[in-house]
Formats: C-alpha cells, sequence, structure tokens
C-alpha cells in the first residue's frame, strides 16, 4: 500500500492512491492541490475507519454470550505488530513526500508573482 501512496513510476505497474497537482492561483503562488494535508488527512481517516470497523466483529465462538459480553476482533487487530507497523507506515507515508514536493516546488517558483 505505500508503494501505490507515495508510487512514481516504475517498472512494476502501480497506480497511486492519490494524485497530487501543482498549480498556480489566480494570486500566482503555487499550490498543491489536493493539499498535502487533506490527502495525509484521508488517509488517517480511512486507517481509523478500517480498524474501528472490527470493533463491530467478534471473536469465533462467542455465540452462547450476551452482544455485551462478546470480546470484539478488534483487540486482536489494534495489538497485532504487524498490522500497527503497516498502519504506521501507511500515515507516515504521505509526509515523507512532502519533501520531494517541496523540491519539485521550488523548481517553479521563478514563475511565481
Amino acid at each position: 500500500m505505500k508503494e501505490r501512496v507515495c508510487t512514481t513510476k516504475s517498472a512494476v505497474k502501480s497506480y497511486p492512491f492519490f494524485e497530487i497537482n501543482l498549480e498556480m492561483n489566480e494570486k500566482k503562488e503555487l499550490v498543491l492541490k489536493p493539499t498535502i494535508e487533506s490527502v495525509q488527512g484521508a488517509i488517517n481517516n480511512a486507517a481509523k475507519e478500517v480498524l474501528s470497523c472490527s470493533k463491530k466483529i467478534f471473536n469465533w465462538g462467542q455465540d452462547d454470550k450476551k452482544e455485551q459480553d462478546k470480546e470484539p476482533f478488534y483487540k486482536q487487530i489494534a495489538t497485532d505488530k504487524e498490522i500497527v507497523r503497516v498502519i504506521l507506515l501507511l500515515t507516515g507515508s504521505v509526509k515523507g513526500t512532502e519533501e520531494e514536493l517541496n523540491i519539485c516546488k521550488r523548481v517553479f517558483t521563478e514563475f511565481e508573482k
């Protein structure tokens, strides 16, 4: 997933989750659309929703228990080291590409104002 979020052209055919465009606004300022913050927010929300949906899924073998006594699958998901690692990589992946975007932005600064 991280490769799809941070992808540039590579030998493996892969499609990014997001495309960010560098545009010049009416004030002749270079801006990223959508903003890095909105992309990061979307990824954070997606990760949160994926984790929270497991709160409504219960572990097997609890058919005889009342609904409020059943243990949700969330506990296993949220404490699994590999899942936590992947979520941290995913939520941090956009931040890691921010410097690359700033380098690209600097190339076009001569056209500002």
